[in-house]
């Protein structure tokens, strides 16, 4: 069902006012304090080979954007005979440093955060962005050869445990300094929690339980 506030643009404001707030909330914050440290620049990223790129279209998902000249499912049948041209132009953008223009544009679809929200507020909706496939091509060799010069040279914070591989809900637990024997309970709680919303998706049941600090 498309909403009447989409047709009328409604959506688009309320996403760009959205973004506008949190810049306007942060505006007058303190600029972050980065320590200085004594290790090499990333100056250049390392060409990707048609090996490379054979096994990335082979462990992409198959989803397509209609901004794609061919479908991804066709892509990856021919990967053999396309791999050349694709790995020539994403070692242009690296080499050269520059992500094409068209490679930028996404069509931004509005999803429902969650089910039981009203479907007649803006609100209740999040921007879900739809990138071709090139696009999501080069991003994964950027975001491969940036991720192994940071963990090379211990660039993220000890703490962090979003957004990296072998971390969790459950290490972010156990980082904490907690009293004796709370980080077991806790990770049971979290444990359950699991298990409680997999079988609520699955078969209906009740809801997860809660986390919360023993």
């Amino acid at each position: 069902m498309v909403l009447w506030f989409w047709h009328k643009g409604y959506l688009q404001l309320v996403f760009v006012d959205k973004v506008a707030k949190i810049h306007a909330s942060t505006a007058a914050a303190a600029a972050p304090v980065i320590m200085p440290r004594d290790v090499l620049l990333l100056t250049e990223l390392e060409p990707t080979s048609m090996h490379e790129i054979i096994k990335l279209l082979s462990t992409l998902p198959a989803k397509s954007c209609s901004l794609d000249p061919i479908p991804t499912r066709l892509l990856k049948r021919i990967s053999a005979t396309i791999c050349p041209i694709l790995c020539h132009l994403c070692n242009r953008s690296l080499q050269r440093g520059i992500f094409p223009c068209q490679l930028k544009h996404a069509l931004v679809t509005p999803r429902l955060k969650k089910p039981a929200l009203d479907p007649d507020t803006a609100s209740s909706y999040r921007p879900i962005s739809n990138l071709s496939f090139i696009s999501e091509l080069v991003e994964c060799l950027v975001t491969k050869r940036f991720t192994s010069h940071v963990n090379l040279h211990t660039l993220l914070p000890a703490q962090q445990s979003a957004y990296r591989p072998f971390h969790s809900t459950e290490t972010a637990v156990l980082k904490r300094p907690q009293r004796s024997g709370s980080c077991s309970r806790q990770l049971l709680c979290l444990s359950a929690s699991a298990v409680r919303s997999q079988c609520s998706i699955r078969y209906g049941g009740p809801p997860g339980l809660a986390v919360r600090a023993v």
